[in-house]
């Protein structure tokens, strides 16, 4: 009966602790499981959810009549379509008078070490000049790290930092745009699960000490 008990508890134990940790990996924003994401002004897959904002409705980044709304591609990943005349809707951007802002949640608290992004690079000005496009990353409501364009297709942003339990995305410029291709994550342990590893060494401990004494 004890020995049953025991089992059980560390198999909790094991799923709970599995459960409340960040996957690690390259999350593909490309992959047809984020296709259904198109035209949603919010969308979840795999413990984590994109949202489509714009900035006057952070953090709320709520809808009016449909819009803003996530837009899917196969080639480039998640862009944001903010009305229904946007010009660029496979892209976040900022326009004149609207800045658009992907949000990305992490069911738990991930660390992150590259995020990548296409569509990524001059932009050609009205009167025919052209400027290097740039993003602004933003953590866990923090300042925006800037990223600018370097002809690098897709373009890698080295992003070290842990505990990252939301991601801002936003074009910081007029006329800088991108799209989001991939995220590459690490595993990070919540520090609530702590005492339930310990619980789960210690189920395990009974189980060999109860076999020893048998």
């Amino acid at each position: 009966m004890t020995n049953n008990l025991l089992t059980r508890i560390a198999a909790s134990v094991a799923l709970a602790t599995a459960s409340m940790t960040a996957s690690a990996g390259v999350i593909d924003f490309t992959s047809s499981a984020w296709s259904s994401a198109n035209g949603q002004g919010s969308f979840t897959s795999g413990g984590v959810t994109l949202s489509a904002c714009l900035a006057a409705t952070i953090p709320a980044c709520a809808q009016t009549l449909g819009y803003p709304q996530l837009t899917y591609s196969a080639i480039y990943g998640v862009g944001i379509r903010s009305t229904p005349i946007d010009g660029n809707p496979d892209e976040i951007g900022r326009g004149i008078a609207v800045t658009e802002i992907l949000k990305v949640s992490f069911s738990a608290p991930a660390s992150l070490t590259q995020l990548q992004f296409r569509k990524f690079g001059v932009d050609t000005g009205l009167f025919g000049g052209q400027t290097a496009e740039v993003v602004g990353v933003s953590y866990n409501g923090g300042g925006f790290t800037e990223y600018t364009a370097s002809g690098s297709d897709p373009f890698s942003a080295s992003y070290v930092t842990g505990g990252v339990n939301y991601l801002y995305i936003k074009g910081v410029n007029v006329g800088s745009e991108a799209s989001l291709f991939n995220i590459t994550t690490a595993d990070v342990p919540v520090p609530a699960t702590l005492p339930l590893i310990g619980l789960g060494l210690a189920a395990f401990g009974g189980l060999s000490l109860r076999r020893r004494s048998v």
